[in-house]
């Protein structure tokens, strides 16, 4: 009975039995072991799929939380992005104002880095221009005697204007009062003081300076004035003379004449030409005698002559002229606003 298997089932009525054959017994061993390996791989597909499900939420919740930086990162740079927009609208505009101030004209179709460089370049020459200003304005405040101010403290305008008016003063004072040479000459041939008198032979004040000169030679105005006498002088023995009125009581004389350009009554302007020199009058060779004079009393001319805007304060030795009275008062007639004097007159 090998090929065959008894199963026996027992019930309240009693037993059965029941004979199947051998074949069964593997069948159902096969079935067994198929069932159990279907059981153990559901379960392990089961907790495979569970797991699955486990990494599956956590990468969605990772999912999530990563979207959410996303867009607060986004909206973050959105906000940078509107930010540097701004930023870069407002370096246009300052852009465009820089080129508008230093001249360059408008290049907004250009790339901004090339409007910079160009800039750059417009500036480092506006500031070489503006260090060479600086420098002449040093010059003239050297030139003039005007002691320099606190730069930082002033404008280059500022500094321009009081260069200017103290220039402007000082050259009205070398206009209107007598300053320079009257003539081209090669020397001196006789200066001011107590002298013999090549013709007369005697001790006598020379009043001037005399200056050695062809006949024929220029003889200009040494400040603005009007000529008062242009004529042969026969009590002085300064022969053909010119003598010109100038302001704050000063008059200039230019003796031994050959011949005259302006006469009496004409409005002269320093260095307009008065007269040829000569040999007239108590002479003893061509020369031009010129003399200057303050309310009738005579000046050494020398320091005159030598007086310029780069020896300004040589003439300020004469103690016969007030020089601080005079000079404020050509300041306040400097400063004060001019007077339409022609309209008035006609008036």
């Amino acid at each position: 009975m090998r090929d065959t298997i008894t199963v026996t089932v027992t019930e309240i009525t009693g037993s059965r039995f029941y004979r199947l054959p051998r074949k069964i017994k593997t069948i159902l061993a096969v079935s067994l072991f198929g069932a159990t390996c279907l059981l153990v791989g559901s379960m392990v597909t089961a907790g495979w799929l569970l797991s699955e499900n486990t990494t599956l939420d956590f990468q969605n919740g990772k999912l999530k939380t990563d979207l959410k930086h996303s867009v607060e990162n986004r909206q973050h740079l959105d906000e940078q992005l509107s930010q540097k927009t701004a930023e870069f609208q407002d370096v246009g505009y300052r852009m465009r104002f820089i080129e508008e101030m230093i001249g360059s004209g408008s290049l907004e179709d250009r790339p901004l880095l090339e409007r910079v460089n160009h800039a750059s370049i417009i500036i480092d020459r506006r500031e070489k221009e503006f260090r060479e200003i600086g420098d002449m304005i040093d010059n003239i405040e050297g030139i003039i005697g005007l002691e320099s101010p606190d730069k930082k403290n002033h404008t280059f305008k500022e500094r321009l204007q009081a260069a200017s008016l103290t220039a402007l003063q000082k050259q009205t004072m070398l206009n209107e009062i007598p300053s320079g040479m009257p003539i081209i000459s090669s020397r001196i041939s006789s200066g001011f003081g107590h002298r013999k008198h090549p013709v007369l032979k005697k001790r006598m004040m020379h009043a001037g300076i005399d200056f050695k000169a062809d006949v024929g030679t220029n003889v200009t105005v040494t400040a603005d004035g009007v000529v008062e006498f242009a004529g042969k002088h026969k009590k002085s023995g300064f022969g053909n003379l010119v003598i010109v009125r100038h302001n704050f009581g000063f008059r200039t004389f230019y003796g031994h004449l050959s011949g005259f350009v302006a006469k009496a009554g004409d409005f002269v302007h320093k260095g307009d030409l008065l007269a040829k020199s000569g040999n007239t009058g108590i002479s003893s060779g061509p020369h031009l005698h010129y003399e200057i004079r303050f309310i009738h009393r005579s000046l050494n001319p020398k320091p005159f002559i030598n007086w310029s805007m780069d020896n300004y304060e040589v003439v300020f030795k004469e103690k016969q002229v007030k020089w601080d009275s005079l000079i404020k008062l050509a300041n306040l007639r400097l400063n004060a606003p001019a007077q339409p004097s022609l309209h008035l007159a006609r008036k």
